[in-house]
């Protein structure tokens, strides 16, 4: 996978943001983002919502369920409306919200310990 430019970046916050604006009725500035480039790709997400610098939401897969721009719209709506911690995201919360997208890189079978980056890559134990 190559880097994500400033402006993919920048469109995955702005659907995320989108979708929940939508959700709550208001303008959504985020339609014509397309799904093109590493937007298209298959990653497994997170979507974390901030508020106060304290969590306010989260929600992901760990392996791909779609491409990566519709399953960021989806998960935001998760994070900020079903999140079973915490009441849902309203109107009021939405300008003092932060949000994060955390985008995976495909998980891969390990021979060793030692092939894992501390610090760096997450795990999966079956």
């Amino acid at each position: 996978m190559k880097e994500f430019s400033l402006k993919e970046k920048q469109d995955l916050l702005k659907s995320a943001r989108g979708s929940i604006k939508k959700y709550l009725g208001l303008e959504d500035d985020s339609s014509s983002i397309l799904e093109e480039g590493n937007l298209s790709l298959e990653r497994g997400i997170f979507v974390t919502l901030h508020k106060q610098a304290g969590l306010r939401g989260c929600i992901g897969y760990i392996y791909p369920q779609g491409k990566l721009l519709s399953s960021v719209r989806k998960l935001a709506l998760e994070a900020a409306f079903r999140d079973p911690r915490f009441l849902p995201l309203s109107r009021e919360e939405l300008s003092e919200v932060d949000i994060e997208i955390s985008v995976l890189t495909v998980p891969k079978r390990v021979v060793s310990p030692y092939d894992i980056n501390l610090g760096e890559d997450g795990v999966i134990i079956k």
